[in-house]
């Protein structure tokens, strides 16, 4: 409810009171009346009373502490050179893989030319992950993965596959193949795995009854 007017006074709205208080504006209050001058002619002086929308001023700062020790350098383990190129060998041999099993299919899927070896997806992996690997050690097969997906990258988008039978791209999946051996060693996919994801793969493959990794199953993974 707002204040009522007073001839004389100023009218404060809450809205006004809340904008106030928000800011914190400080708001000096009714200026006082003239106060009758004294029988000697001077000024009769006023006190000044500390109304509650003056500020208090600042406390003094608190003396600075001392500066604080280093902190301790840190423990977290990192991986070696070697573990991080082993696992980057893996990715880059699950994305040639990936690739050729699209290939295989001639770049279909459903009968349908699909956008899978574009560089937005696994060529762009390839690529990636081979440029990564040439930051850690000197291998042409690197280089020569990158060579391919420049070589082949417009002739892999959906638009091109459309005017190409099946059998040309299923005739470039040798060519990955090789690759692919190239970068990991050999051509079985168990390769493609971690240790430990062979070491779980193989021991299922023993509970369901099949050979040793030396025997027939090894081979074919």
């Amino acid at each position: 409810m707002p204040i009522p007017y007073q001839k004389g006074a100023a009218i404060i709205t809450r809205s006004v009171l809340r904008a106030i208080v928000r800011r914190q504006t400080f708001v000096p209050p009714p200026f006082p009346e003239s106060p009758p001058p004294s029988s000697t002619g001077g000024a009769v002086p006023v006190s000044v009373r500390r109304t509650p929308y003056q500020q208090l001023s600042s406390p003094p700062a608190p003396p600075s502490s001392p500066p604080s020790s280093p902190p301790a350098p840190s423990t977290l383990e990192r991986p070696t050179t070697a573990e991080t190129v082993e696992e980057l060998r893996r990715r880059l041999g699950k994305e040639l893989y990936r690739v050729e099993l699209d290939l295989q299919a001639g770049g279909r899927i459903a009968g349908k030319p699909c956008d899978c070896l574009t560089r937005e997806k696994h060529l762009g992996g390839v690529e990636a992950t081979a440029e990564e690997l040439m930051s850690y050690e000197a291998n042409p097969v690197y280089g020569r993965v990158v060579e391919w997906v420049n070589k082949h990258e417009g002739e892999l988008r959906p638009e091109a596959i459309a005017e190409k039978p099946p059998s040309y791209y299923q005739g470039l999946t040798p060519e990955v193949r090789v690759l692919r051996k190239a970068v990991m060693g050999t051509e079985k996919v168990i390769a493609l795995l971690s240790p430990q994801e062979q070491k779980e793969v193989l021991e299922r493959a023993h509970k369901e009854g099949k050979d040793a990794p030396q025997g027939g199953t090894s081979r074919e993974l």
